[in-house]
């Protein structure tokens, strides 16, 4: 809660309004779950404040923040320039690079120094950076509002605009402090208007001063909590909190609704889905939990301005109507046992040009039976896994999942559970098998749970990547801001469901064993790196304390090969700092940049050694190093775990990095013969493949020696 919804002394305030028709409540939802990464990409752009806030409503998105200004951290960034010995000349004074260098960020060259690279020396500068804070919102905030369409994926053009928005946007309501910022976005223009309740009294208002604001848009109709607890403090009812009802008013007058008893046959998540889904009302409950035969819907309109029993009878017909049609394809889909549905699902499609659902859960049980799951997951139970494979997709089959599709996995899970004769499981089989099926398609959105399960996770996780699969084959890529199939969701799920869980997937090694023996041709690892690296830098921003990109870099080549890994080794690198980490990361750096001289993998022959440098170092740091490395493998994995990373760190020890810097110093690595210099370019790459245990020091924007050593 804000302390007070009005600017603060000496503090410039923000308001930024967003008229729009009618939001979906799935993209409200999508804005309030994903609130502080919306901020994030505010603050990205060079802006920082005391305190903020993001409120959604059917018919308008509002930011408010208080004690705004220039993040000059950010927009007066550091930026390297040309070597030193380019930079002057040899009596001292600046040449002709540094003074364009200095004309480019907008400073005098008096104003310019030295920094050290890799044990070179550079000339660097700060960016100048003279936009008033109103001319740098002006700038930013039309970016910011379309970057919101990344939340729905679906979005709209109208009239003659040239840009697209989840809903048509009518006003834009601009104001810092109490002045108009310049914002345009395609024709329109931000004002100081904004508009009242749309079916209550509306009417256009001038904001005089920018406190103005919540007199007329009060925090009750802002605020999705406050909305909520209005309706709901009225009843004596227990009742349960579906925000995607709560997305559907500014201002709710309410009423109590009734189905026929009869309906209260119907397995409860089925009468759920009818009253939130398609109702958009909130059901009722008794004192004891169990669902009573009515429902609280609301109207957006205040009490008096509509008639209560017209709009009774209308939701009463409606409700009574659905629940006929899904107490019919319940009774009907019961009639056939929920295991024999398997063969029906080679006449359903799963994707264009990739086959039915039957193709796909036979790439899953494929899955089951092909990867170490023990490995990822210890526990799981491979009868589990086998049968939930092949039946997780068969509620597709039913009728009651084509026409209620968000019950998809959870009547799985009840049509196998009420089987009592027709299955051939136990009931202790059975009861898992069903759960595994349910969280197959777990979890549903960003924030929505993930799977509990042992074999629930491994189901989830083999679905998603089978799906991802399947898009790259079909040749579907994600462009910009669209992605109807939700290939980068998928992502985002897998790295989601990885860190909460702890699986330890190999996913380069799973995608391309699945993507040769399944559908025998080469994966697009390039495709499957950018989506991943993309969504885990975001992931990880969201997640881990301290998050810093540096530290995200070194570990990024991990993302992709072992997720578990890279989320740790993160942790890990943030949490140590110092002069040991500092030396480790220098030669590390060093190490891999003469290593990547080599083209391809190089075979190590000692018998070529001919300096007693190249000799020591292969015996004194290579041979130990690597003896130390196959000992901690279990089953031929590294581990991934702080205990083990820095006793690594131990022994990487003053004397063998003061040996390494001794062997670069006497030692001519790229010599013109071609056996001394091939055999050395060996050397350095097994040393390489070690000191990758912590990631790739090099992969930083800047030197990690002066990094670790600042920080």
């Amino acid at each position: 809660m804000l302390r007070a919804m009005s600017p603060q002394a000496n503090d410039s305030t923000l308001l930024v309004e967003l008229g729009v028709e009618d939001l979906p409540p799935g993209f409200q939802l999508r804005i309030i779950q994903s609130g502080e990464e919306i901020k994030e990409s505010l603050l990205r752009k060079g802006v920082k404040w005391n305190q903020c806030r993001i409120f959604v409503t059917p018919r308008r998105i509002v930011l408010w923040a208080e004690g705004m200004g220039l993040n000059r951290e950010i927009l007066e960034r550091e930026v390297i320039g040309p070597p030193y010995h380019q930079a002057f000349d040899e009596g001292g004074k600046p040449t002709i690079a540094a003074q364009k260098f200095a004309e480019k960020l907008g400073r005098s060259a008096k104003e310019l120094y030295v920094v050290e690279q890799e044990s070179r020396q550079y000339l660097a500068g700060r960016v100048r950076f003279s936009l008033s804070l109103s001319q740098h919102l002006s700038r930013i905030l039309p970016d910011w509002i379309l970057s919101l369409n990344e939340f729905y994926e679906k979005r709209m053009k109208w009239g003659k605009e040239t840009f697209s928005f989840v809903r048509p946007i009518r006003w834009i309501l601009a104001l810092l402090d109490d002045r108009i910022i310049p914002v345009q976005l395609g024709s329109l223009r931000a004002s100081r208007y904004t508009f009242t309740h749309y079916y209550s009294d509306r009417k256009k208002v001038r904001l005089s001063t920018i406190s103005d604001y919540f007199r007329y848009v009060p925090l009750e109709v802002l605020d999705i909590e406050k909305r909520r607890e209005k309706v709901l403090r009225q009843l004596s009812h227990p009742v349960r909190e579906y925000q995607e009802v709560d997305c559907t008013y500014e201002l709710p007058g309410w009423g109590i609704g009734h189905f026929s008893q009869e309906f209260l046959r119907l397995p409860r998540e089925v009468i759920e889905a009818v009253i939130v889904k398609q109702l958009r009302c909130y059901p009722l409950y008794a004192s004891d939990g169990s669902l009573l035969p009515r429902f609280l819907f609301t109207v957006d309109r205040q009490p008096g301005e509509w008639n209560v029993g017209e709009v009774q009878k209308g939701y009463e017909a409606v409700a009574n109507a659905r629940l006929t049609d899904a107490l019919y394809f319940y009774e009907n889909d019961t009639r056939i046992p929920f295991h024999q549905r398997v063969e029906s699902l080679k006449g359903i499609q799963f994707l264009q040009g990739m086959g039915s659902y039957y193709e796909k859960i036979t790439r899953l049980e494929w899955m089951m039976r092909n990867f170490n799951w023990h490995q990822s997951i210890a526990g799981v139970s491979e009868e589990v896994l086998l049968e939930a494979s092949r039946l997780c997709r068969a509620d597709q089959t039913t009728q009651m999942v084509r026409e209620f599709t968000n019950l998809e996995g959870i009547m799985g899970k009840i049509y196998l559970l009420d089987e009592q004769t027709s299955c051939h499981l136990s009931g202790a089989i059975r009861q898992k098998v069903a759960s595994a099926i349910y969280e197959s398609y777990l979890p549903r959105g960003a924030n929505e749970p993930i799977p509990v399960t042992l074999e629930g996770i491994v189901l989830s996780l083999a679905d998603k990547l089978d799906s991802l699969l399947a898009f790259s084959f079909s040749g579907y890529r994600p462009t910009g801001g669209k992605d109807p199939l939700g290939a980068r969701r998928f992502a985002a799920h897998i790295l989601r469901i990885v860190f909460h869980t702890g699986a330890d997937l190999f996913l380069r090694d799973m995608l391309n064993k699945t993507a040769q023996s399944l559908w025998q041709k080469p994966l697009d690892e390039t495709f499957f790196r950018s989506l991943f690296e993309e969504r885990g830098e975001n992931f990880s921003r969201e997640q881990i304390a301290d998050w810093n990109y540096d530290i995200f870099a070194i570990c990024r080549p991990y993302l992709f090969l072992r997720p578990q890994y890279f989320f740790c080794l993160q942790k890990f690198l943030i949490s140590r700092t110092g002069k040991r980490l500092s030396e480790y990361a220098r030669i590390a750096t060093r190490v891999h940049n003469l290593a990547c001289e080599a083209q391809n993998t190089l075979s190590l022959k000692p018998e070529n050694f001919v300096e007693p440098e190249e000799i020591e170092v292969f015996h004194q740091v290579v041979l130990p190093w690597e003896e130390w490395i196959n000992r901690k493998q279990r089953a031929g994995i590294f581990p991934a775990e702080e205990q083990v990373w820095d006793e690594w760190l131990g022994e990487v020890s003053e004397e063998r990095v003061a040996l390494l810097d001794r062997f670069f110093d006497r030692v001519l690595v790229m010599h013109p013969d071609e056996r001394l210099r091939k055999n050395r370019l060996a050397l350095l790459q097994h040393l390489d493949q070690c000191l990758q245990i912590l990631g790739d020091m090099s992969a930083s924007g800047r030197s990690m020696e002066i990094f670790y050593s600042r920080i």
